[in-house]
């Protein structure tokens, strides 16, 4: 080997010695602490058993208001309004807070059997379902949402669930276990 190809490659393993032998150069650097920092602390957001207004909680609303002592033993028609009124408190704490309470109706179960010529999911599939809450008597909405201000205050919540207007032999006998009924609150994007 020539002694410049000897010398040119002493050189390089020098070099790469000087670089740390991971190919970077030693940079200055300085850290300072953040001033005005310190621990930040995660809010909440839950939701207190719901107990009904009256009774059950649980009535039929047209034409006139009856109350339902046993839902298990009532017998819905087409074209009726049930309703569960009851009333819970929230604990809200969040500087930018802001939520929503809605019948969850993924926790309606369809029951198995339904008469001759209906099938066991009809009375789920036309079953609407709305919920309206309220606070001090304002109603809350997306746009009016609970807040870190309503933090134990008592929430009223009205589930009301509409059988359609349907024909024929549709849902006849057949049955939702509304046993599992959950209401919902749910944080909303952070208000600008």
């Amino acid at each position: 080997m020539k002694k410049q190809t000897k010398g040119a490659i002493a050189a390089a393993a020098a070099g790469a010695l000087l670089l740390g032998g991971a190919g970077s150069l030693a940079m200055w650097s300085d850290s300072e602490v953040v001033g005005g920092g310190g621990a930040v602390t995660a809010g909440t957001l839950q939701l207190a058993p719901c107990a009904p207004v009256s009774g059950t909680g649980w009535q039929s609303t047209n034409p006139t208001v009856k109350p339902i002592a046993d839902i298990t033993a009532w017998r819905i028609v087409p074209t009726e309004v049930l309703t569960f009124d009851c009333t819970t408190s929230i604990t809200a704490d969040g500087d930018r807070l802001a939520a929503t309470i809605a019948a969850d109706t993924s926790t309606i179960t369809t029951g198995t059997t339904a008469a001759p010529g209906a099938t066991a999911n009809q009375l789920k599939d036309n079953i609407t379902a709305t919920t309206v809450v309220t606070v001090g008597g304002s109603v809350v909405t997306a746009a009016s949402p609970l807040t870190e201000a309503d933090n134990g205050k008592p929430v009223t919540v009205k589930v009301t669930l509409t059988f359609a207007d349907v024909q024929l032999l549709v849902a006849q006998g057949a049955s939702v276990n509304l046993s599992n009924l959950a209401i919902k609150l749910q944080q909303q994007a952070i208000p600008a």
